[in-house]
């Protein structure tokens, strides 16, 4: 886990290395800026690679809707403000850790005992997302867009958020756990043919809804525990990443700017933070994640 600042720069090395083929690929492209040949281009004969070979007439892509599934999944939660130092106080949590979740992260949690029987069917799944590919030919740039379904979920006790351990002098907090989902309709534009095996540079925004639940020890009365919800709706984000596609499968890595203040929080329940009704979840997510091509 990272702190925000180290986050971002950590992103931005592993985006320039992966934007750096991404151009390349750009480059053979018909058509690039500075590239020699006219629109036949890409129909015309490759020059052979030994001498005796005969040449070989490059294939047109052919252009079709394609759909991915996305199983295999990290997500790392890099708060702007802690959401835990919003409702302590606590200095301990000022520059809390982030938050992650992934693959593994399945079943339901103890924060969710009083949710409906939909929210625990949803929050049983793990992080997937699901996506629709469709190309653009009547434009140049972008090459093709998508339309899809991102579902994420994360969970962070306070053990795991402390910057450093508490010191002797601050005050006492109970053992607490929260655990947030996001689930977002997302449209992505793609700079080249989304089908088309290779890297590929993509730009979006999603619109979606958060909600989770902080689980409290022994806050309630005679020391039960106490649960809290918090939700945001609608709630926005803008995105960035590459993908790198193979014939059936593939990964992607996205950076994700997560608009997510004034978030509705039900109840606070420590001390002294008590008129505390919303805080600001907003944060800096990154996505790693595993597809399959379906068609």
């Amino acid at each position: 886990m990272f702190k925000p600042r180290f986050t971002f720069i950590f992103s931005g090395v592993i985006f320039l290395a992966l934007l750096v083929p991404a151009v390349a690929q750009a480059q053979q492209q018909p058509g690039f800026p500075g590239q020699r040949g006219g629109p036949g281009a890409q129909n015309a004969p490759q020059r052979p690679a030994f001498p005796g070979q005969q040449p070989q007439q490059n294939v047109p892509l052919q252009r079709k809707e394609t759909s991915r599934i996305y199983m295999l999944v990290y997500d790392q939660y890099s708060y702007k403000s802690h959401p835990f130092f919003q409702l302590t106080g606590v200095s301990e949590f000022e520059e809390g850790k982030a938050a992650t979740g992934g693959t593994g992260n399945v079943g339901n949690r103890e924060s969710d005992a009083d949710s409906n029987f939909l929210l625990k069917a949803i929050h049983m799944l793990p992080p997937f997302a699901y996506e629709q590919h469709f190309p653009t030919t009547e434009m140049e740039y972008p090459k093709s867009f998508s339309i899809g379904l991102d579902y994420s979920k994360t969970s962070q006790t306070d053990k795991d958020a402390y910057k450093k351990l508490p010191a002797a002098s601050s005050p006492f907090l109970p053992r607490f756990e929260m655990d947030s989902y996001l689930l977002s309709l997302v449209v992505r534009a793609f700079l080249f043919p989304s089908e088309s095996p290779g890297v590929n540079i993509f730009m979006g925004y999603s619109l979606g809804s958060l909600h989770g639940n902080l689980l409290s020890r022994g806050t309630g009365a005679g020391g039960a525990d106490t649960i809290s919800r918090f939700s945001k709706s609608p709630a926005n984000a803008f995105r960035l990443g590459v993908d790198v596609r193979g014939d059936i499968f593939g990964g992607r890595f996205e950076m994700i700017n997560f608009l997510g203040g004034d978030t509705n929080f039900s109840d606070n329940p420590f001390p002294g933070q008590t008129a505390v009704t919303s805080i600001d979840m907003s944060s800096f997510i990154i996505r790693i994640a595993g597809y399959w091509k379906l068609d």
